[in-house]
């Protein structure tokens, strides 16, 4: 299904921008967004071809790059945790609920994957700052912990994102 011919403009920019809201709540959670980090998100783009998931695809290709990501978030003029609240209020209303859920679930695992981008070899990859972010932006995009737990989505995308 091809959604972005059934959602107006303002709500596809919204999609767009709560992958880079993910981006910039997690790897700016500790006050600066390193190479590492910057690196996992266009892996992310780079491979966003392999998903699974019909709306997160879309989505990601109609990005094309990690400096359109950034632009897209800049031009919202909104927080991150407000994108992601605005998306799942688009997602839960206008999405299939199936997709829905199931692009919610890619955007926490967008989350895990950059929060285990950095950090060294002696430290947690994922602070604890991180974490708390990552939790925060479940929460914004009315995604529980029971969703998450249902099957291993989270594993089986972060698999296919660097594969």
């Amino acid at each position: 299904m091809a959604y972005r011919e059934l959602l107006p403009d303002e709500d596809w920019q919204v999609l767009q921008s709560s992958i880079a809201s993910i981006f910039t709540l997690i790897a700016g959670s500790d006050g600066k967004i390193d190479k590492k980090e910057q690196v996992a998100i266009k892996t992310i783009i780079t491979n966003s071809h392999k998903l699974k998931n019909s709306l997160a695809k879309e989505i990601m290709d109609s990005l094309g790059s990690s400096d359109n990501l950034l632009r897209l978030f800049e031009l919202q003029k909104l927080p991150a945790r407000e994108i992601l609240r605005k998306a799942a209020f688009i997602l839960d209303n206008k999405i299939d609920t199936n997709d829905a859920l199931n692009y919610k679930k890619y955007m926490i695992a967008i989350g895990v994957y950059i929060g285990n981008s950095s950090g060294s070899v002696f430290d947690f990859k994922m602070s604890y700052d991180e974490m708390d972010s990552l939790r925060e932006a479940g929460t914004a995009l009315n995604i529980s912990v029971k969703d998450l737990e249902q099957t291993n989505i989270i594993l089986d995308i972060l698999n296919t994102l660097v594969d």
